[in-house]
């Protein structure tokens, strides 16, 4: 018996190193090579904050023209980096938005290593740099894929009340996400070193809430988005339910405009013209 709880603490320590560098996977860059196709380098800027001691690699594109107009602040997934997100980037721009995205620590440009503490920090970092470019709370909409929902939730829930949240694919909890990618049925913080709880952190968001799930992730299952947003603590919130999209394409699923005008909508509108529960055709 002694043996065998050796080996199963043994076990479930290297489930815990593999489980987290299966959730960051992160992929380090000595540049970004970002197409100016659609936005000219003249409307981007890039650069670095120090966080912690750390580099943190931000890219911010504007906007042409001084008419007032909305700043997202985009977090992306995990395994890659902006430049791998940069086409995402690219839409929601087009869609109207003035975009800040930024590689967590160790992704991309950025250096260290990357934990539930450290992306929050980053994410704040984010927002300072908003602040400085004058970016009002009214005028502000963030957005998380998959992994970067835990830093727009948390900036939500605990930072700022921004003009609206967008949640697209991502996880309730570190204990869900370890009980639907592994077949061991114990508490997800024996093989996870952090909670990562968004469940719990959405519900102090107020701000206009938007989530988003396809109803074929194999990745994430559509019943996270729904958790998500029935736990959500905003009065205006909207489930949009992708068919046939996986963990990755829901632009592609909906079509890039009309991803981009439904993002855009909803945070210009601050989910005013949304159904509390509704569907694309």
């Amino acid at each position: 018996m002694a043996a065998l709880a050796a080996l199963t603490s043994c076990s479930l320590a290297l489930g815990a190193c593999a489980l987290d560098e299966n959730l960051f996977n992160e992929r380090r860059l000595d540049d970004y090579a970002l197409s100016a196709a659609i936005i000219p380098d003249s409307l981007r800027t890039e650069g670095a904050w120090d966080v912690g001691g750390d580099r943190v690699a931000w890219v911010f594109a504007r906007r042409p023209g001084s008419t007032p107009r909305l700043t997202l602040l985009f977090c992306h997934g995990n395994k890659y980096n902006i430049a791998e997100y940069w086409p995402r980037v690219e839409t929601l721009w087009q869609a109207g938005f003035d975009v800040l995205t930024f590689d967590y620590r160790g992704f991309g440009k950025s250096t260290g290593t990357s934990n539930e503490a450290t992306m929050r920090a980053d994410s704040e970092a984010a927002l300072a740099e908003l602040r400085t470019r004058g970016v009002a709370d009214s005028a502000l909409a963030i957005h998380g894929f998959s992994l970067g929902g835990v830093c727009a939730i948390h900036l939500a829930a605990r930072v700022v009340t921004p003009r609206a949240l967008i949640v697209e694919a991502a996880f309730t909890s570190a204990g869900d996400l370890v009980r639907t990618g592994t077949v061991l049925d114990v508490p997800g913080g024996w093989l996870m070193r952090d909670p990562y709880d968004n469940l719990d952190a959405i519900r102090l968001a107020t701000a206009p809430t938007l989530v988003l799930h396809g109803d074929a992730d194999t990745f994430l299952p559509f019943r996270f988005g729904e958790a998500l947003h029935a736990a959500s603590g905003a009065s205006v919130r909207s489930l949009v339910r992708v068919p046939g999209a996986n963990h990755t394409d829901i632009p592609e699923r909906l079509g890039p405009s009309a991803y981009g005008a439904l993002l855009h909508g909803f945070a210009q509108q601050r989910g005013s013209m949304a159904s509390p529960v509704t569907s694309p055709p």
